[in-house]
C-alpha cells in the first residue's frame, strides 16, 4: 500500500525539487525543536539541519525508502547532532536531552515561526508578479526553462532572465540561513 508520505520521499529520491522543498518546510520547524532538546545553540542546530538537508540532495538516488519520513530526518538530525557536540558522559553513557514543554517556551516557539513566514512571504511579494510566476513553474513544478517559456508566452532567454532576477532579489531579502537551502532547493 503507497501513502503520500511514502509518493513524496518517492518522488524526492527521484530527484524532484518540489518534493525536496515540501520536506523541508513541512519538517524544519520540528527538527528545530527537537535539536533544541539537545542545545540552545541555535546556530549550530540550524548548521546541522543545512547539513542534513545538503547531504540528503547529494545522495538522493542511493537512499532507501522510508514510510515515516519524520522519523527518517529526526534520526538523521541526532547522528548529526552527535557529532558535534561533546561526546557523552563516559560514566553515564547518556546523551543530553531536555524535555521542556512549558507553555511560554511553545509561545517562543510559535512567535518565531510566524516571524519566519513573515520574513519568506515579505522576500515573495517584493518580487513583481511575472518573477514569482517563473518561480513557481520553474521550481514548484518542475517545468524546465522551454516548457515555462511556453506557458508564460516569454522567449527562452527571457524566462531564464526573469529567474536569475527572482533569484537575486530572494537572496538580498531573506536572512542568511535560509539563502544556502533555497539555492540548493533551486538547483543553483
Amino acid at each position: 500500500m503507497h501513502f503520500p508520505e511514502t509518493d513524496l520521499w518517492d518522488r524526492f529520491r527521484q530527484g524532484e525539487r518540489a518534493a525536496y522543498a515540501e520536506i523541508y518546510f513541512t519538517h524544519y520547524e520540528a527538527l528545530l525543536n527537537y535539536g533544541r532538546r539537545f542545545t540552545l545553540d541555535l546556530a549550530l542546530i540550524e548548521d546541522a539541519i543545512q547539513d542534513l538537508f545538503v547531504e540528503l540532495w547529494q545522495y538522493h538516488a542511493t537512499l532507501s525508502a522510508t514510510t515515516s519520513i519524520r522519523f527518517y530526518l529526526l534520526r538523521a538530525l541526532r547522528n548529526q547532532l552527535s557529532q558535534r557536540l561533546v561526546p557523552p558522559s563516559a560514566s553515564t553513557g547518556a546523551e543530553p536531552f531536555e524535555v521542556e514543554y512549558s507553555f511560554e517556551q511553545r509561545w517562543i516557539e510559535l512567535q518565531e515561526e510566524e516571524e519566519k513566514w513573515r520574513v519568506l512571504q515579505g522576500a515573495i511579494n517584493q518580487l513583481t508578479p511575472r518573477q514569482r510566476e517563473v518561480l513557481y513553474l520553474r521550481f514548484f513544478n518542475d517545468l524546465d526553462y522551454p516548457e515555462v517559456a511556453a506557458v508564460m508566452g516569454l522567449s527562452y532567454q527571457a524566462t531564464r532572465n526573469q529567474v536569475y532576477l527572482a533569484l537575486k532579489a530572494l537572496r538580498e531579502h531573506l536572512p542568511a540561513h535560509w539563502r544556502p537551502l533555497m539555492l540548493l532547493v533551486l538547483g543553483i
